[in-house]
């Protein structure tokens, strides 16, 4: 049983129904899958075929397989063609089909790759830093497009803004917590501050 831990023991789900059962070991094969049919379609000018979408929809309908589909599309160099404007509509359109669990995620998405990066420069590991800054831009990517398009993605950015803020009169308990939890210093609180503020000012 402990080989599921490297990812290639899971199995990919071949059904919608299968894709919604996978484990989080099980979403990260399948997600590869996708996310190779995705980078190939994009990179050709081309949509997802329907197939596909529709197992991608079910994957990231539940927690564990959302998780795996991002550990593996923010983290896989492969797959650089699907951050390249404009990005594929059926995937902003199945991340948005589910706000829950998609909404929280995204947002834990930014603030730890942002603030992992700056952990890796610290004990002298660039290589590290590079790839979590490259999750931390395709993150970013993500939540740029999905931010007024996904109901309810702008106030859970808004409330990590508010624990990443300093002097922030009343910041959100839960983002507090999540910044405690990981041991977030004052360093990379502003430089979460940074990555997601711009993001919030609306244009016009």
């Amino acid at each position: 049983a402990g080989a599921t831990k490297h990812g290639e023991q899971g199995a990919a789900a071949t059904t919608e129904d299968e894709a919604k059962a996978s484990s989080f070991e099980d979403a990260q094969v399948l997600g590869k899958k996708l996310g190779m049919v995705l980078a190939a379609s994009c990179a050709a000018g081309e949509p997802m075929p329907e197939e596909a979408v529709k197992l991608l929809r079910a994957l990231v309908s539940t927690t564990a397989g959302a998780r795996g589909w991002f550990v593996t599309l923010l983290t896989d160099p492969a797959f650089d063609a699907v951050f390249q404007s404009p990005v594929d509509e059926s995937l902003l359109d199945a991340i948005s089909a589910s706000p829950e669990p998609n909404i929280r995620l995204m947002t834990m998405n930014v603030a730890m790759s942002t603030a992992t990066e700056l952990a890796h420069l610290e004990r002298g590991n660039p290589d590290l830093a590079a790839a979590s800054r490259m999750t931390r831009d395709r993150s970013t990517v993500l939540l740029a497009e999905l931010l007024d398009r996904l109901p309810g993605l702008r106030e859970s950015v808004e409330a990590l803004l508010s624990a990443v803020q300093p002097g922030e009169a009343e910041p959100a308990e839960e983002w507090v917590k999540f910044c405690r939890k990981w041991g977030y210093n004052a360093e990379q609180k502003e430089a979460i501050r940074k990555q997601i503020e711009p993001l919030l000012v609306r244009e016009g």
